[in-house]
């Protein structure tokens, strides 16, 4: 008969598969082992999205827009003036319009301003960019004007020593605000980087 060549996931692989994912799940519920602070760079829907990831895990998160307006109405209101306005975002996400403000005393900074007007934005505020603050980067796609990558941008505006993550995959900002199954991927050079973010922000659907 023909050789099978086909693979079938042994039973003890798929257990431990799955016993490891829900010691991941039971793990992002104990408290943080360390005072933890997120920044997210950008108030567009994914920056809002992303700030609700790490807000519903109780961490302080604070969304940098671009002006005071928007800031002022975030805090108020718990919503953004014009993305997802029917969205109420968890009471631990804030707004400010400073860079300095906003990233003070990050402990991760979340990138997540449009690849096409990035290097204009982090050129604005690098000087506030804390040095070896680790920085996660969610925007995708290639510069037109340099044809170059997020990390080639990244290393170019705010330098080269510090490490760096990226998070990718099929997600929806409103999908992710509204709690529905979401599955991503964070790449790193730094494995401990990329799995304290995991730790950070996995949950029941995220």
């Amino acid at each position: 008969s023909p050789l099978d060549t086909s693979v079938t996931p042994s039973s003890s692989s798929s257990s431990a598969a799955t016993r490891r994912a829900s010691t991941r799940i039971k793990a992002s519920r104990k408290p943080l082992p360390y005072p933890v602070r997120i920044a997210v760079l950008g108030g567009g829907n994914f920056g809002l999205g992303l700030s609700t990831v790490f807000a519903r895990k109780g961490i302080p998160t604070t969304i940098l827009v671009r002006s005071d307006e928007t800031a002022e109405y975030i805090n108020r209101h718990h919503r953004h003036p014009t993305y997802m306005n029917d969205i109420q975002l968890p009471p631990s996400v804030m707004a400010t319009s400073s860079p300095q403000v906003a990233l003070a005393d990050a402990t991760y900074i979340v990138h997540t301003v449009p690849v096409q007007f990035t290097r204009e934005f982090l050129n604005e505020i690098k000087e506030f960019v804390p040095a070896n603050v680790p920085v996660m980067a969610a925007s995708k796609g290639i510069e037109t004007t340099s044809l170059g990558f997020m990390t080639d941008i990244l290393g170019e505006t705010i330098g080269t020593e510090r490490t760096y993550a990226f998070l990718s995959g099929p997600s929806f900002a409103r999908e992710i605000c509204e709690g529905l199954a979401t599955a991503v991927v964070i790449a790193s050079d730094d494995i401990h980087l990329a799995d304290d973010l995991a730790d950070l922000m996995s949950d029941e659907s995220f």
